[in-house]
């Protein structure tokens, strides 16, 4: 844009100035949203694999699968009796 009797250099600064100012503040709103998204989706995924792993749990539990031998079955039993 700037060229020799155009326009002044402190023009075309100004220009540019301004432009770099409203890129960097929509570059800083899109990536707090991405942010936002990420920490969102994040906490949806880890909701989901709770629920598929519960529910697998349950499944096995109502069907007499768990294996109560095991340490981890006898720590699941021991927390159903807490509740």
């Amino acid at each position: 844009m700037w060229k020799e009797g155009q326009t002044t250099w402190e023009e075309y600064r100004n220009i540019v100035r301004a432009w770099k100012e409203t890129m960097g503040k929509a570059k800083a709103h899109l990536e707090f949203n991405l942010a936002r998204d990420v920490k969102e989706n994040k906490k949806v995924t880890e909701q989901l694999i709770l629920d598929v792993m519960s529910s697998k749990w349950r499944k096995r539990r109502l069907s007499g699968v768990v294996n109560t031998d095991s340490p981890r079955g006898n720590m699941l039993d021991q927390s159903d009796s807490l509740l």
